[in-house]
């Protein structure tokens, strides 16, 4: 017969609107790989609810990760076991990022030099943003620790 039931989904091919209510423009939707529509607006919605979850937000951080630096999570946590856990530039211990927070400065970030966009190692965030701040220059880095023992109590 040929009915919904019936094992032919040709039927969907024909829907003028989404399961939420979407009508399927030419700028709202597009054909998946089987031909059946999609709406964009649904998979947007799907897309955002799930970057707001905390596997998505993780998921997001790892994409990153190998987006900008070509780093994979393996690599990352063999780096951090080389590193001992500990920051590359301080050798203090890193603490955890908690749930829904942007970190304390403490936990690790990716440090790399941004001319030759080289992966450097792991550090806590307020290390980067401190060498970052000195214009990743070796020579204002000496600088500044100079002074700081100049001025010491």
């Amino acid at each position: 017969m040929g009915g919904i039931g019936s094992g032919n989904l040709n039927w969907r091919k024909n829907l003028t609107h989404s399961p939420r209510g979407h009508e399927y423009t030419a700028e709202n939707s597009y054909p998946n790989p089987k031909g059946y529509k999609q709406c964009r607006a649904c998979r947007k919605l799907r897309a955002d609810s799930f970057r707001a979850t905390a596997e998505g937000k993780e998921c997001r951080r790892w994409h990153r990760f190998k987006t900008l630096y070509g780093l994979t999570k393996e690599q990352i946590e063999r780096q951090l076991e080389a590193q001992s856990y500990l920051c590359a530039m301080c050798n203090r211990p890193f603490t955890p990022r908690k749930e829904g927070t942007e970190g304390n400065g403490t936990a690790w970030v990716v440090d790399h030099d941004h001319l030759t966009e080289k992966f450097r190692g792991l550090v806590h965030q307020n290390c980067n943003l401190a060498i970052g701040y000195l214009e990743d220059n070796p020579e204002l880095c000496r600088l500044a620790a100079a002074y700081l023992e100049r001025n010491e109590k």
